[in-house]
């Protein structure tokens, strides 16, 4: 469990992401997890959940367990203007 960041290209052009993740993707970043790992990803608040992949390593806030691309967002109804999604 943890908070999750929805990815975007104004994070990477602020600096507070280090990697592009493509929007449509079901990819991932997560520091923990070795490289093209399935991972079960569910939002708690409406049950929805997916299976996604984790992508290349990436540097983001330490606050957020991971991040996520816009499409595994929309799918799971996360809101995307709350920095804090929980999963």
């Amino acid at each position: 469990k943890g908070f999750t960041l929805v990815y975007n290209d104004n994070l990477l052009n602020k600096k507070l992401i280090s990697n592009k993740l493509d929007e449509r993707s079901l990819t991932i970043f997560q520091k923990n997890l070795k490289k093209n790992t399935q991972v079960k990803i569910t939002n708690l608040l409406n049950n929805k959940s997916l299976i996604a992949y984790v992508g290349k390593n990436a540097d983001y806030p330490a606050f957020n367990n991971s991040v996520v691309s816009i499409r595994i967002a929309n799918d799971l109804s996360l809101d995307i203007n709350n920095y804090f999604n929980l999963y």
